[in-house]
């Protein structure tokens, strides 16, 4: 009866979610659902934490459109289920109730005799010396009764004798174990896929299981191997969504969501947030209890051998970087990972001002969002897939049944001004694929006034029919997107500072740094002027621009720039014909905003210059392409961080869409900002730039990733990224590998192909004196302040106070005639008497682990700095970072504590390793 209930659930869900349409907008925060492209980025994830998981295809009659064709489901096979269900049911032969006295009198923590526990499985060690004496007795009848008797043969008679070389059957006899059947165990294997439930827009489990023979099991003894609680209920018999195969056990979806939903909150309410990558980890974590003797969670034991290979890798390495060989083919590639401790063989040293210095802070009012109050209302509404919908606002005031709407084509003319073909009427409440790329809605009333008028950016209008791929609806002459040579977007900012965008977008940074992106901490403009650096980047030197070197490969061009005015008809890539060009929206957004940061109808201006980024991109992920969005800021810097809220959302848009698999992302800003003062002066010539590559890249060429994570800690210039960016176009990669240290480097280079020497300053790559970050010393001040030991025992007491307070670290230890201080200063002829007053002070000491389980004590090397105030003496933290420790990759020793210390036991691992990105001292401490 239950499984006929069950069979007309499953066929009305089968109907369902034919009905049901694709989910498109992400709706993970809100109610714990994915959409498909989440799904595929959180298996992504998955297979890359976890290698015994893979992706499979469907068979050809149970594809579904909605997932990429190579990754239907995901699918892990012969999972050992070693024990029954029933092996771990409640025993009541191993309880005992214990008294007040017993409980903890082991540990001298007895109870008063009133008090009582019970001890579930008090009787379990005894059950266990049962079976092992049981498994002693097995082979006893067969022992040899001579083995202990005799004298024992001497080794140098038996070789005398000349015995080894006789050729005697009898000499080697297997002895013949009798053992008992009912004790061998019988595994079982399991075969577990993970497909995507449309109707419940979640993943879904399912379970094929074989016996030790490899013949199906039957349902019965797969219920013996579920928990009793959900056999037949949450597990039952389905049809498989992507194999024609008879129906085998899935795991119901319908409680994932609300599962993922209240976890998330938990999450939420402890400060700690959790990604859509995750999402399957998660999953498989708290589907467990259904499923409790099948072993598939693997993640752990993945993470532990991961940590002993870097562990012997450190071991055997050079000190400053770890060397790593990388097979591809017949090729064989030696890269170097940077390990980020290593910081102080860097000889670039770099002057570090907190974010929130209060300098700074008068400019900075932290308005997150601005209100853009409507002054129209909403008709239209354009689709993902093209789909213009034409319908009235509710309202119980108005009506609006007189309005009549109209749908006109906008283009540009040859006078720069905006052009709008003869208005085609089309009917309220109607649907239809809208048919240009630009076009204009407006909607009056009955006296002809226009009450509504929207512009609208459609990337599917080349799509005559949702049938045809990309491919044909393009035609000949484009190249299809490739993993290895992925396709660019750059988005181009205003100048903005690296410690401007900390201090500013903290919704961004974090979804960076749970993102894998890279935010380098000595990039360096090359000129003083934004233009300069900005024509750099993109035109180079040798004024041959981006866009035209990607459109010689092939690639699909877009340029999604606002102009300054109305009449303003600059161009960043003037002599360029791109594919696309939305100036038409952009210029008539111009005309009818209400201001600088709201369009009329109450839209953002800063969401409609960046949503045309995800869209592009997505629209043609299987084309390479390339895009440049500029984003200006407003004119007023006090509101910069209103843009937050919306490049997040854009971000995390791009992440979830089925572009991040194939497009490499660069944001950058051509100059920082200066802000007045000695901190907002430094701040000016620290650009902000941050880049992301997608999961495929970083596999397929690992060692040219690597290479740009180990320069990512080193001094580069914009002539740099500007090679890095030509190397990306082109679409070829040489070999990574060193240049050498002793060699002049004057020559700007690619990120991804060399790895830049710690020896690297501003001469060597020819940054202007006024330009330049990196600090001087003095042997004279050096000198002075090594023979005054209040400041040196200052510095020590603030350092070794703060690192006191974390719990992995017993003391700290100083030897005065080993250990001084490294003072480095700006330059006093670029920032004048202001710069002269703070010096950047550094120490090096060591730090007595806490570790009980071993004899000896284990001491690292860390190495503190502290900014000094000479007029006022005041000392203010910036950071302390693990210097020798061969255990852990943490950047700093609050993280190394956290991440990578656990007490009697061995580190774990807490990174990626050389397929993950990281962000470099974005943010400062202060004390």
């Amino acid at each position: 009866m239950d499984q006929l209930i069950n069979n007309m659930k499953s066929t009305a869900l089968s109907v369902g979610e034919l009905l049901t349409p694709v989910l498109k907008e992400s709706k993970f925060r809100e109610t714990g659902v994915l959409t498909p492209a989440e799904f595929v980025a959180a298996g992504d994830h998955l297979v890359h934490h976890c290698p015994t998981w893979s992706w499979a295809k469907a068979d050809p009659n149970r594809v579904r459109n909605y997932l990429p064709d190579d990754k239907q489901f995901l699918i892990t096979r012969n999972v050992p289920c070693h024990k029954r269900c029933s092996q771990m049911e409640y025993d009541p032969t191993q309880e005992k109730v214990l008294s007040g006295n017993e409980v903890g009198a082991e540990d001298g923590f007895a109870g008063d005799e009133d008090s009582g526990w019970v001890d579930t499985h008090h009787f379990a060690s005894a059950v266990l010396v049962k079976t092992l004496e049981e498994v002693k007795d097995l082979d006893k009848d067969n022992e040899n009764e001579d083995d202990d008797e005799g004298e024992a043969l001497d080794l140098d008679d038996l070789v005398d004798s000349g015995a080894l070389e006789d050729d005697d059957p009898g000499r080697f006899v297997v002895k013949n174990v009798k053992t008992m059947e009912s004790e061998v165990e019988k595994p079982r294997t399991y075969d577990l896929h993970i497909t995507y439930d449309k109707y419940y827009q979640v993943p879904r489990l399912w379970l094929t299981g074989y016996n030790e023979r490899r013949q199906p099991l039957s349902v019965d003894e797969m219920n013996e191997d579920f928990s009793a609680d959900h056999a037949n209920k949450t597990i039952t018999m389905e049809t498989h969504p992507h194999l024609d195969v008879p129906p085998i056990a899935s795991v119901h979806p319908c409680r994932h969501a609300e599962t993922m939903k209240r976890l998330m909150d938990q999450l939420a309410e402890n400060g700690k947030e959790l990604s859509v990558e995750q999402y399957l980890l998660i999953f498989l974590k708290f589907v467990q209890a259904i499923i409790p003797t099948i072993e598939y969670d693997y993640t752990r034991i993945y993470i532990y051998q991961a940590l002993l290979m870097i562990t012997v890798i450190f071991t055997t390495s050079a000190l400053l970087t770890w060397q790593l060989t990388y097979s591809a083919g017949k090729q064989s590639f030696d890269f170097a990972y940077s390990t980020l401790f290593r910081q102080s063989e860097v000889l670039c040293k770099w002057p570090k001002f907190s974010p929130f210095d209060v300098s700074q802070m008068r400019n900075s009012s932290f308005i997150r969002t601005i209100e853009c109050p409507s002054i129209q209302p909403s008709f239209a509404t354009l689709d993902s897939d093209g789909f213009l919908t034409i319908v009235p606002p509710l309202s119980s005031i108005r009506d609006y049944s007189s309005v009549k709407c109209s749908y006109s084509s906008l283009s540009i003319n040859s006078s720069n001004n905006i052009h709008l073909d003869r208005p085609i009427p089309i009917q309220l409440n109607s649907r239809f694929r809208a048919k240009d790329e630009q076009f204009v809605v407006r909607c009056s009333n009955a006296n002809g006034e226009i009450i509504y008028e929207e512009a609208f950016v459609n990337m599917k209008a080349r799509f005559e029919s949702s049938r045809l791929s990309v491919e044909e609806t393009l035609g000949e002459g484009f190249t299809g997107s490739n993993e290895s040579s992925p396709s660019l977007s750059i988005l181009l900012l205003d100048p903005l500072s690296r410690s401007q965008f900390a201090r500013q977008f903290p919704k961004t940074l974090k979804l960076m740094t749970q993102s894998d992106f890279f935010v380098p901490s000595r990039y360096s403009q090359y000129f003083t002027s934004p233009e300069l650096n900005i024509d750099l980047l993109l035109n180079g030197e040798d004024k041959k621009n981006l866009m035209d070197v990607m459109a010689d490969r092939g690639c699909l061009t877009f340029i999604n720039e606002e102009p300054k005015s109305e009449n303003d008809s600059s161009s960043l890539l003037s002599s360029s014909r791109p594919n696309f060009s939305i100036r038409p929206y952009h210029l008539f957004n111009k005309q009818k905003q209400q201001n600088e940061h709201c369009l009329s109808n109450g839209k953002s201006r800063i969401r409609s210059i960046l949503s045309p980024l995800v869209d592009f991109s997505s629209s043609f992920s299987s084309i390479c392409h390339f895009s440049l969005t500029r984003l200006r800021s407003p004119s007023q810097s006090s509101l910069i961080a209103s843009i937050d809220d919306h490049l997040s959302d854009i971000l995390y848009r791009f992440l979830s869409s089925p572009a991040s698999e194939r497009t490499t992302l660069f944001i950058v800003s051509p100059s920082g900002k200066n802000d007045g003062g000695l901190v907002g002066e430094v701040e000016g010539k620290s650009p902000m730039m941050a880049s992301w590559f997608p999961l495929s890249f970083r596999k397929l060429r690992n060692p040219n990733y690597s290479t740009f994570s180990y320069n990512m800690d080193k001094l580069f210039t914009t002539r740099d990224v500007r090679e890095t960016l030509v190397n990306i176009v082109n679409g070829t990669y040489e070999e990574a590998h060193k240049i050498d240290p002793d060699m002049e480097q004057s020559e700007s280079t690619s990120l991804l192909v060399e790895q830049l020497p710690e020896s690297r300053n501003c001469s060597m790559v020819n940054i202007p004196e006024d330009n330049c970050m990196c600090m001087g010393t003095d042997e004279r001040r050096n000198g002075t302040i090594n023979k005054d030991f209040i400041l040196f025992d200052r510095v020590y007491d603030l350092l070794s106070s703060r690192i006191l307070q974390e719990s992995c670290i017993q003391s700290t230890e100083i030897r005065k005639n080993g250990h001084f201080l490294d003072s480095h200063q700006l330059n006093s002829t670029i920032y004048g008497t202001e710069g002269d007053d703070v010096e950047w002070l550094t120490i090096r000491f060591y730090a007595q682990l806490v570790d009980s389980a071993r004899s000896s004590s284990r001491f690292i090397t860390v190495e503190g700095n502290v900014r000094h105030y000479i007029s006022s003496s005041r000392l203010e933290y910036v950071d302390l970072i693990v210097l020798n420790s061969s255990e852990c990759l943490a950047v700093k020793v609050e993280q190394m504590c956290s991440m990578c210390y656990i007490n009697r036991g061995a580190p774990v691992l807490s990174t990626d390793g050389a397929t993950s990105g990281f962000l470099v001292d974005i943010t400062y401490d202060s004390l």
